[in-house]
């Protein structure tokens, strides 16, 4: 699994902060495609503008959206049980 020069597995989780200048639609199908393609099962997007958070895992071979929220919302993904993130910590 660890090899010298790299690790030689995917991780289980990614998490994505949107970066202003980077268009959002763009960036993210390309990095979707990558980690599906490398067997990433869970991918998060943060958008500290937009003040939300999105949670994908990998359903049958795409990204499917898990949880959702924005501003206030409690998130609660589903295969992470003991995790409960309050977003509004995310965007002091």
């Amino acid at each position: 699994m660890i090899r010298q020069e790299r690790i030689d597995v995917p991780p289980g989780l990614v998490v994505e902060i949107v970066s202003p200048s980077c268009p959002r639609s763009k960036d993210g199908l390309q990095k979707q495609q990558i980690y599906r393609d490398a067997g990433v099962r869970h991918y998060w997007i943060v958008d500290p503008e937009q003040k939300t958070l999105e949670c994908f895992s990998l359903r049958d071979g795409t990204y499917a959206v898990v949880a959702g929220g924005m501003d206030d919302d409690q998130l609660n993904p589903p295969d992470f049980p003991e995790l409960n993130i309050d977003p509004q910590v995310l965007w002091r």
